[in-house]
């Protein structure tokens, strides 16, 4: 059994775009590639990318959902669905 440990991975490679529609309801959807993580480690770079299967789902995908609030400065409240491994 592999002990977990915490780290931090960073992405300068992401992609993405909000939306607001009526009543100040907005989307948001952001994906990275999952190659293009770094968290300083090389070998646990290349590990994450073996056991999340990259080659076969090669981005980690969100796709949220929120109210717009109507004044500024404002703390927003998201739903949203991280898609890794090809699960969601």
């Amino acid at each position: 059994m592999h002990k977990l440990h915490a780290f931090s991975g960073t992405s300068h490679a992401l992609e993405g775009k909000a939306a607001l529609g009526p009543e100040n309801a907005g989307r948001v959807q952001a994906r990275a590639k999952v190659a293009s993580f770094d968290s300083g480690n090389s070998n646990r770079d290349e590990h994450m990318r073996e056991v999340t299967h990259a080659a076969a789902h090669p981005t980690v995908e969100l796709k949220g959902s929120f109210v717009n609030p109507l004044t500024l400065p404002a703390t927003v409240e998201a739903s949203a669905v991280i898609e890794l491994n090809g699960v969601g």
